[in-house]
């Protein structure tokens, strides 16, 4: 599961980059990575391993890499620290991520995957496989 998660964020990390970004380097991997290798102690620890994903993700996009979802990374670790006993906790972070989201949304400040999975992009397919040039993907969308 560990392994899995780390290499979808990797993907997701390299999938895209917009020129307002930092380009992902080395640290930009090492944090995609954490939060994977994160995941190997959340049955031991699952509230502590919550808590620094969350902090692991947010120094990424402090750092000014481009944007990841916040599922990715956040999904099992929410599950486990709820299933654990601290739904508490679960609930409050993703409230925390749920009005950001609603509040980027309410100042239209757009996800690059609405950027990429309009037509102005050129196949009107999905982000993945739209986003192959993201370059010309982000310099397209409206």
């Amino acid at each position: 599961m560990a392994v899995a998660v780390a290499v979808a964020i990797a993907i997701d990390v390299s999938s895209y980059w917009d020129p307002s970004t930092r380009p992902p380097d080395a640290l930009a991997y090492a944090l995609a990575a954490t939060l994977g290798v994160l995941l190997l102690g959340r049955r031991r620890w699952p509230l502590g391993v919550l808590i620094v994903s969350v902090v692991t993700l947010q120094v990424y996009h402090f750092a000014g890499y481009p944007g990841i979802s916040a599922a990715v990374p956040l999904a099992v670790a929410l599950y486990t620290a709820a299933a654990a006993g601290h739904l508490r906790w679960s609930l409050g972070i993703a409230a925390v991520y749920l009005a950001g989201l609603l509040l980027m949304r309410s100042f239209g400040i757009r996800d690059r995957r609405d950027r990429c999975s309009t037509s102005s992009c050129g196949t009107g397919r999905s982000w993945p496989p739209c986003c192959s040039s993201a370059t010309r993907c982000a310099a397209t969308a409206p």
